[in-house]
């Protein structure tokens, strides 16, 4: 009885033990779980939040925007109201002098009833003014404030994707370097194994001290290669971290695969005549032409309807209201619009000169980095065969060290042509990864 009691307790302690651990278990590795890697694109995402050169293009595209209203509102008419009060010193203002005595004005241009206006006038004005015609100049100026605009829109579209370059050029870069680190780490396990080996070797006197004393000091530069490595893909973290306002300690990326082989060059020079950039530099010209165009309609006559309503006048004058059109048109200032006229000009040329630069140079970078990608890929191809040629020979010179045709130093020399080869395939590797990543920006394209 009594054992079956301890039992029966037993096993109630182990069922209590086990739900236990079933709840704490969970909260235990997720407090422990380490942060999910980043991929490129969540990279990416977190630059465009942290970026405040990004933020300061967003603000020059609220000043645009803010300029065309401007540029709006000149098309439309102006209503102001105006109160004054006017103090005098003669009490007789507004009667007409003759000779040496007063007479009433009955009437008159002001439409008076007559009598003075007293030592003080008061008066309240509504006033409306409206442009008629000035030959369209504030209507081509509009247009050419929305060609600001839109041009300024795409400049923001270019540096989303020149940032998403920096970023994927980072990326690849942290992933070149922990690589480098993840072959010296190989690359010294290989060299633990050797002197290991080589330490069995000398104790039957196979081996001397002195092939010992070389894998050391191969061991020794590995090492220290290893840690430079290391430094630089820390250096690159933090980089990665001012970018995207990640801790560096807290920042892993994820791996990437290789991408397939290249479209023909043909394909990425049609598109990059679409490039964000090259579009806001054809839109800057037209803006440019128009601005020029207005300037030169200044020397055409313009015509201006104003108003004025008259609720309260003290004394009164019974004006209710008046109207009037002004008509003006330049006859000479000095060539002032002449002048103004060259300088547009000068402007429009200047304008399409840039473009045809960055159209030249938008054709020249797809041009390099489809060289730059083309020419990595090959290498890529190129070096995974010579990975498995040194790996073949690094196994072919360990066998036959053990045999005694080969010495130690045809072992190291194998070892370091099988870690040299492996770690130019993985700077192939990144290096046509970013060199892909620079030909799809260069082409416009990469960022939806």
């Amino acid at each position: 009885m009594k054992t079956s009691y301890y039992f029966a307790v037993s096993l109630a302690s182990l069922r209590l033990l086990y739900c236990l651990t079933v709840f704490f278990l969970p909260v235990v590795a997720w407090a422990d779980d380490p942060a999910p890697p980043y991929s490129l694109e969540e990279c990416y995402q977190l630059a465009l939040q942290n970026s405040e050169s990004l933020k300061i293009s967003e603000e020059d595209l609220s000043i645009a925007d803010a300029q065309y209203r401007q540029a709006m509102a000149a098309l439309l008419p102006n209503i102001d109201l105006l109160g004054s009060q006017r103090f005098r010193d003669n009490a007789n203002f507004g009667r007409i002098m003759r000779g040496s005595s007063f007479a009433e004005d009955n009437g008159g241009s002001t439409g008076g009833s007559g009598g003075g206006l007293g030592r003080s006038q008061s008066e309240i004005t509504l006033g409306l003014s409206q442009p008629i015609f000035h030959g369209f100049r504030d209507y081509l100026l509009l247009r050419a404030a929305q060609g600001d605009y839109s041009a300024q829109e795409l400049d923001l579209s270019r540096s989303r994707e020149l940032l998403y370059q920096d970023v994927a050029a980072l990326f690849y870069e942290i992933q070149l370097h922990l690589a480098e680190v993840a072959v010296y780490e190989a690359g010294r396990t290989t060299l633990n194994a050797r002197l290991k080996e080589l330490g069995e070797f000398e104790k039957l006197g196979k081996a001397r001290e002195s092939e010992t004393l070389a894998s050391r000091a191969e061991l020794a530069d590995l090492e220290a290669s290893r840690e430079a490595a290391q430094g630089q893909a820390r250096t690159s973290l933090e980089l990665m971290a001012f970018l995207t306002g990640i801790s560096a300690d807290q920042l892993s990326l994820e791996g990437t695969k290789l991408t397939p082989e290249l479209n023909p060059l043909a394909q990425y020079l049609e598109r990059v005549q679409a490039r964000a950039d090259l579009q806001a530099a054809a839109v800057r010209i037209e803006a440019e032409k128009q601005r020029s165009q207005a300037i030169s309609r200044e020397r055409w006559p313009g015509l201006d309807l104003t108003a004025d309503a008259y609720p309260f006048e003290d004394p009164d004058r019974t004006r209710d209201w008046e109207a009037g059109l002004t008509l003006s048109m330049p006859i000479f200032d000095g060539g002032m619009i002449s002048a103004r006229e060259s300088e547009a000009r000068a402007l429009v040329k200047k304008t399409q000169l840039s473009a045809q630069q960055k159209r030249r140079l938008a054709e020249r970078d797809v041009r390099v980095s489809y060289a730059d990608s083309a020419a990595g890929f090959a290498e890529y191809k190129s070096l995974q065969k010579l990975v498995s040629s040194a790996k073949k020979n690094y196994e072919v010179q360990t066998r036959d060290y053990g045999l005694g045709i080969v010495t130690n130093l045809d072992v190291l020399q194998a070892i370091r042509t099988k870690q040299d080869a492996e770690r130019r395939l993985e700077l192939s590797r990144y290096s046509y990864l970013a060199a892909l990543t620079k030909l799809e920006v260069s082409a416009g394209g990469v960022v939806k």
